[in-house]
């Protein structure tokens, strides 16, 4: 025998609880350094989920909380403009707002070259009041050629389309 009297309750007792203690410190450890390197990865799946689910008002509000995220939801705005429907490509230049920051340019100048008019046309309003330029030739609503005007001049500034300009906090050169 260990020469311990095992009939007196309690004994063994702390030893028991305190390995209960060790693995919950570890769980909320391990659980902690989970959710801080992957909080961002997790609101932007569930705001670019939300947007493609929602359609108006709820499908805005879902695009301006993903735009709220910052330059790490760029990624997930191009996905969401590549869309196959029309309403989630709409929601999704709405959900920028009136003037974007500067990470969000390229969304906005790849939104203005959308197959659907509607689309293209409000970024291109956008485009119009971020850069604080005229697009839209003669007050006419031709949306291909004020598309062409915007990306001929996005290029001359030196901005990029492609990912390679995400991010870039200085916009267009």
């Amino acid at each position: 025998m260990d020469g311990l009297d095992r009939s007196q309750p309690g004994i063994g007792a702390p030893r028991r609880t305190l390995a209960w203690i060790g693995l919950v410190l570890a769980i909320g450890a391990a659980l902690s350094v989970f959710l801080a390197w992957g909080w961002n990865d997790i609101r932007i799946w569930y705001w670019e989920r939300e947007v493609r689910m929602s359609s108006g008002s709820d499908g805005i509000a879902a695009a301006q909380s993903l735009y709220r995220i910052g330059p790490t939801s760029f990624q997930a705005f191009r996905r969401l403009l590549h869309s196959e429907y029309t309403h989630v490509r709409l929601v999704t230049v709405y959900g920028l707002g009136g003037a974007p920051d500067s990470w969000a340019f390229p969304i906005v100048v790849e939104a203005a070259q959308d197959r659907d008019e509607a689309v293209a046309g409000q970024a291109i309003d956008i485009a119009q009041r971020c850069f604080n330029r005229t697009f839209w030739s003669g007050g006419s609503r031709n949306v291909r050629a004020a598309s062409a005007s915007l990306l001929r001049w996005w290029q001359q500034e030196g901005g990029m389309t492609q990912v390679e300009g995400a991010g870039n906090p200085e916009g267009p050169r």
